[in-house]
């Protein structure tokens, strides 16, 4: 993983969003990348809890990366925003307590 670090103790995982330099945000890869560990969660029976947070002191994560959006046409970024949109599902739909450990800002939007 490129922009997530990953730990496992005691049943717990833990997910931090490391993309400090971005204030976490969330561009493709990480979305690829996050969709890929909630898909582990689901499919591994000794996690038992999740904790999701942010790497940095600055932001837990600032929402979309706009950066990445205005290089994409309305299709793509439409595509892209469904695809984020599954993943925050299956985050509010695991069958496991999700925490968000939340610091600094938090960012969200809806397109």
């Amino acid at each position: 993983m490129k922009n997530l670090v990953l730990s496992f103790d005691r049943a717990v995982y833990t997910i931090i969003i490391s993309r400090p330099q971005a204030l976490n945000a969330l561009n493709q890869e990480t979305l690829s990348e996050l969709k890929t560990v909630i898909q582990e969660v689901y499919d591994r029976k000794d996690i038992k809890a999740v904790i999701i947070t942010g790497d940095g002191e600055k932001a837990f994560v600032a929402g979309a990366d706009i950066r990445e959006l205005a290089g994409l046409n309305r299709e793509k970024t439409k595509a892209l925003t469904e695809h984020g949109q599954k993943i925050f599902k299956m985050i509010e739909d695991c069958p496991k307590p999700v925490i968000a450990a939340v610091e600094w800002f938090c960012f969200g939007g809806w397109l």
